[in-house]
């Protein structure tokens, strides 16, 4: 089974809720709206995260891996 990666890291990054469950997502907007410096702790982190695994060049060498890949199994 392939393991299921988030693009976002609970309480780190951001929260993650239950999909489909509005009541567990209005818990989440509460507690953040309550929790001013968590917010900013997670948005900072947020961008690193961002700037450390979704630059042009960092996609640029995943699609040309991707590709090689690609070309080598035919």
């Amino acid at each position: 089974m392939e393991e299921k990666k988030e693009l976002i890291e609970d309480n780190v990054t951001g929260l993650l809720f239950k999909p489909g469950d509005p009541d567990d997502l209005g818990k989440k907007i509460r507690f953040i709206t309550d929790n001013i410096e968590l917010y900013e702790k997670m948005k900072i982190n947020a961008r690193k995260s961002y700037e450390s695994k979704f630059t042009r060049e960092i996609n640029y060498e995943i699609i040309m891996n991707i590709y090689n890949k690609a070309i080598l199994n035919n």
